[in-house]
């Protein structure tokens, strides 16, 4: 028959699928799948209260360059009110100019708090950003151990399957070119639709004859040629229909 050698090829075809199927449905392979999805979102969240803390370090850099940048005013307007203090006994008209350096430096001084305030405030966030890398570092470890105790279960499953998968893939190897390519071609199309068997024997009922992959009837002229040549596509699932 001419779909003997293809038949033997899906049968060792299928056979890998399910070897392949049985590695990737075991509960360590969802582990590791659900372990890389949360090791994202650690590693997203450690890399988020890193970009938090750049920015307080930043913030509180700008916030220690002003209070330097006021405490110099102040430092230096001192010692000038300290001076027009001691004159203004023998020099009163120069009140206004010692209450305009007063009010200068309370205006100074009132920044220089405000900056304070302002470090007191952020120092929350500061200490709850810490917090948050602690433990999005912290789950990112464990959730690594996780991943590495899943991964080593499922290598000893993939170490025990490869030989069995080695000797069908060198099945396949050897049979695919005593297949006729037009049938191969066909073969290769159904299974990339996710459609298993792609040749499948049809179901005979008195005349009639229909797709044991779909169970739909094969038409009038389907049935036909099914007979003449003993194969025919199957009109609704595309499947290869044989006798």
């Amino acid at each position: 028959m001419k779909l003997d050698k293809l038949l033997e090829y899906q049968d060792l075809d299928i056979q890998l699928r399910k070897i392949n199927l049985e590695i990737e449905k075991s509960d360590d392979f969802k582990k590791i799948e659900v372990a890389k999805q949360e090791f994202a979102i650690a590693k997203k969240n450690v890399e988020d209260s890193e970009k938090d803390a750049l920015s307080l370090v930043e913030f509180f850099s700008n916030l220690e360059k002003d209070y330097q940048t006021l405490q110099k005013k102040i430092d230096k307007i001192i010692p000038q009110i300290e001076k027009l203090e001691k004159q203004l006994e023998k020099q009163p008209e120069k009140l206004e100019e010692f209450e305009k350096l007063v009010s200068e430096l309370a205006s100074l001084k009132s920044q220089t708090n405000s900056i304070e305030s302002k470090t007191i405030e952020n120092k929350s966030k500061g200490d709850e950003t810490i917090q948050k890398y602690k433990q999005a570092s912290e789950r990112a470890k464990k959730v690594r151990e996780f991943h590495a105790k899943a991964k080593e279960r499922q290598d000893a499953l993939q170490k025990a399957k490869d030989p069995e998968i080695k000797k069908i893939k060198a099945g396949l190897k050897e049979l695919e070119p005593q297949i006729d390519k037009t049938f191969m071609g066909q073969y290769k199309t159904i299974i990339g639709e996710g459609k298993y068997p792609a040749f499948v024997a049809a179901h005979a009922d008195g005349k009639n004859f229909s797709c044991k992959g779909c169970g739909m009837s094969l038409s009038q002229t389907s049935s036909s040629a099914l007979k003449e040549q003993g194969y025919t596509p199957c009109e609704s699932c595309r499947r290869i229909v044989f006798i």
